[in-house]
């Protein structure tokens, strides 16, 4: 069934398909944190670092997110 005015990917399914992966997120107050991608709601999602330190991030301060390496 077509949705009238969308075409390609929602947001929440970009987030979805990277769930588990390894991602760069850059937020408005200018700071960017790699790692995991743990969890999402329609809110927030979690970002698991490499030292195991898991973060809460706002996503009304997301400016954009991608899957980059871990290097």
């Amino acid at each position: 069934m077509s949705v009238p005015n969308k075409w390609g990917k929602t947001p929440a399914e970009f987030i979805h398909d990277l769930e588990g992966r390894f991602v760069l997120v850059a937020l408005a107050n200018g700071k960017s944190f790699k790692g995991t991608l743990v969890g999402a709601d329609p809110y927030s999602f979690v970002l698991k670092q490499g030292s195991g330190l898991e973060m809460l991030i706002n996503k009304g301060n997301l400016l954009y997110m991608h899957p980059t390496s871990e290097a």
